[in-house]
C-alpha cells in the first residue's frame, strides 16, 4: 500500500504546525537526520516505558514495585510516550 518501513532509524521528536503534527524528526543508522512528513496523519507507535522508572512512577505507579523484576526489553524507555504528551496526547488508563 505504499508504506516504507525505515529499520534502524530513531525518532527524536515530533514536528507541530499550528498545534497539530505534521512530521517526526529522525535520525538514520548512518547518522543523519531526516524530517517524514505524514501525507494525511502521523502515526506513533513505540514500545512502553517498563524500563523508565521515573515514567513509571508518575504515570502508573502500580507497577513500579514490579519493575525490578521486569522482563520487558530495557529498551522500553518511553521516548514515544513523551514525545506524544509533549505534543498534547491525551493519556487513558491511568
Amino acid at each position: 500500500h505504499g508504506a516504507e518501513c525505515l529499520t534502524g532509524t530513531e525518532a527524536l521528536a515530533l514536528v507541530m504546525d499550528e498545534g497539530r503534527v505534521v512530521g517526526v524528526k529522525a535520525k538514520g543508522s548512518d547518522g543523519s537526520e531526516t524530517f517524514l512528513r505524514g501525507k494525511k496523519a502521523v502515526l506513533l507507535t513505540g514500545g512502553g516505558f517498563a524500563a523508565n522508572r521515573d515514567l513509571l512512577a508518575e504515570w502508573c505507579p502500580s507497577a513500579l514495585e514490579r519493575a525490578a523484576s521486569c522482563y520487558l526489553a530495557n529498551t522500553d524507555t518511553g521516548e514515544c510516550f513523551r514525545m506524544g504528551l509533549g505534543a498534547g496526547a491525551d493519556v487513558v488508563n491511568r
